[in-house]
Formats: C-alpha cells, structure tokens, sequence
C-alpha cells in the first residue's frame, strides 16, 4: 500500500464565535509507513484535531491537505475511500450484525445500488479477521461489550482499504490481551505503508508502539518528536501536573528501552 499524507498546517479552530480556541496553531503530519499518537490531558484538544484532520470541522485558520490537494476540495466519496475513521463511540439506533456494520466500509467503493462483488467480501472477511470479530460476525453489535463493538468499528474502517486511519481512543475498553493485538496491527499496517493516527490516553503503549509522538495541552502543539524527545519527566510533569519517572522498557521485543513514564505517588506537604 502506499498513498499521500494527510497533513493539517497551522490549525485553529473554537467552537464559538469569541469563544476560546479547542485547537490553537497545531501542524500535524499523518505520513505513510508512520503512526503518529496524539497525547494530551482531557480537553487538550486532540478530538478536535482529529475531526480536523477528517474533514468533520473545517478550521478557522490553517489549511488540511491530502497529497497536493485541499481536502475540501476533494468529493465525500474519494475522501471516504482514502481516509478512514474510527469513533470514539457512536450509537446503534437500529438492530445491525457485525457482518453488515462492517460491510459498511465498502460503500464508498460500490457506488449506487453496486452489490458487493467478491473483492468487497474478501475485505470484509480479512478486516474482521485482522481485528478478531469474525466468530461474532452474526451477533447483533448492541449485544457486543463495548471493547468488542470498538473492535467491530475498527474493522469497518479497515474494510474500507483507506490509505490513512484516524482513531480516537480506539483501545478505551480493551482488555490487555485485545490492546496489544490492536496496537501490534496498528504496526503492521503502517509497516504496510498505511498513515496512521491513534488519539490516546496510554502514554506508554503509544511509546512502545508509535514512532512520532504529538503532545497537546489547552490547544497547543506542546512537544513533537520521536517518543525519546517527548516522554520526558520534567515535560510530562508540566502538562499532567502529576511528578512522573521515566525508565526504559525492558522488553524483550522490538520495543525494548522504550520510554515509560510511571506515575509517582505525589509528597504531601504538611
């Protein structure tokens, strides 16, 4: 696989006119081959910007662009084939199996009234395979846990066969089990030449698991960089307002001396 970037240049956006900025001055670079994990507290702004990136909000200043082309200029459907998204949550109002929430994904491959040709169910089977669904594909999703049905939404993104992969907190509700397989295939898709960007609050699976790394706090772009220059103590304890400890992973596995930040109990003052 291999395809444009999708990069947003110098992003602002609020959602009130005079309100305060939810993103303020953020370049961000989904690139080939790469994952790049946004990190940040709660309400830094990384929803935001990932909504951004999509498409979903159009930003006050700055510009999005996938490859050479404004990605407002190009057609919902050439933008639903390239760039796929995976929700934080969403809503199920009506009863859908697994097989056809994740048929879903080929629509903006089929086109009006197409059925689904044999290369459509072989994306859908490998998805789901990939994302370890495919022995509940029958089940209604509003019977499914809420890890399962993130595992679902995932697979739904991937049949798509995009060329990026934007995901909010696509492990909230994962056993750990279910969190090393997704960031292992998250891995291997970029190692397959996919652009990959995963919102999340695991500062430590995200070193372990991404090779750029973006910090956010109140809107700002705080540190960028590989996750030796941004999962630092005195940087982390800046923005989390909690004192941490970096070590180096032990491993073994190809993410050995990866930096870790253990949070440390905080010095009550008498």
């Amino acid at each position: 696989m291999s395809g444009a970037g999708l990069a947003g240049v110098d992003l602002s956006f609020r959602y009130a006119p005079q309100g305060p900025w939810a993103v303020r001055d953020v370049s961000a670079a989904v690139e080939p081959g790469v994952v790049l994990a946004v990190l940040g507290p709660n309400g830094s702004g990384k929803s935001s910007l990932l909504r951004l990136l999509s498409g979903a909000l159009e930003p006050e200043v700055g510009r999005v662009s996938l490859g050479d082309v404004p990605l407002s200029r190009i057609p919902d459907r050439d933008r639903a084939r390239r760039i796929g998204v995976v929700p934080q949550s969403e809503p199920s109002p009506f009863p859908i199996s697994v097989r056809d929430l994740v048929a879903m994904g080929r629509y903006p491959h089929l086109g009006t009234w197409r059925e689904p040709a044999r290369r459509d169910h072989e994306a859908m089977e490998r998805a789901m395979h990939r994302c370890s669904v495919e022995h509940f594909a029958d089940r209604d999703v509003g019977t499914l846990s809420g890890g399962e049905a993130q595992r679902v939404r995932v697979a739904r993104a991937l049949a798509q066969e995009p060329e990026i992969l934007l995901l909010d907190e696509p492990a909230a509700g994962l056993d750990l089990r279910h969190q090393m397989e997704l960031h292992t295939l998250l891995r291997s898709l970029a190692g397959e030449g996919m652009g990959i960007l995963l919102i999340t609050h695991d500062l430590n699976l995200a070193s372990r698991f991404a090779h750029r790394l973006l910090l956010l706090n109140e809107g700002h772009a705080t540190a960028k960089g590989t996750p030796g220059d941004v999962v630092r103590d005195t940087l982390l304890e800046g923005v989390y307002q909690w004192p941490v400890r970096v070590v180096e992973h032990p491993g073994p596995g190809p993410d050995v001396r990866a930096p870790q930040a253990i949070p440390l109990a905080r010095r009550v003052v008498e």
